[in-house]
């Protein structure tokens, strides 16, 4: 197998990797399977987006530009997922930092194109 592409999971402590008896047992299989040059990457855990943040994107941020502009939160959030993501691309797998990106492209472009102004998301209450 030339590129099992596994996920090691472990803890950074004082300077030392500690891995779980599970883990190492991958680590060393993922090892086994690729002989030659490897490449490792570390980096930390990240997860989805949070519940939060979604509601916080449809119900400030989209319901805000949508007020201004006329459109439709469903139409404003394909337009600009194709705008800052791209095309065909989805928000619903992105990390918590990933989304907290594409708000953030999303507020400076309301903001330049349609004078709007997004509050922050600890400067406004929403049902959470």
């Amino acid at each position: 197998m030339a590129n099992p592409g596994m996920i090691i999971h472990g803890e950074s402590r004082g300077g030392k990797l500690f891995l779980t008896p599970a883990e190492r047992a991958r680590w060393i299989w993922v090892f086994n399977q690729c002989p030659g040059p490897i490449e490792i990457v570390i980096r930390k855990p990240s997860k989805e987006r949070s519940v939060n943040q979604n509601k916080y994107y449809w119900g400030v941020v989209l319901a805000l530009i949508a007020e201004k502009t006329g459109d439709s939160t469903n139409a404003l959030h394909r337009n600009l997922k194709a705008e800052f993501l791209g095309p065909g691309a989805s928000t619903a797998k992105l990390s918590t930092n990933d989304f907290e990106n594409y708000i953030e492209q999303i507020k400076a472009w309301a903001g330049s194109e349609h004078d709007i102004i997004i509050p922050d998301p600890d400067r406004v209450e929403f049902e959470s």
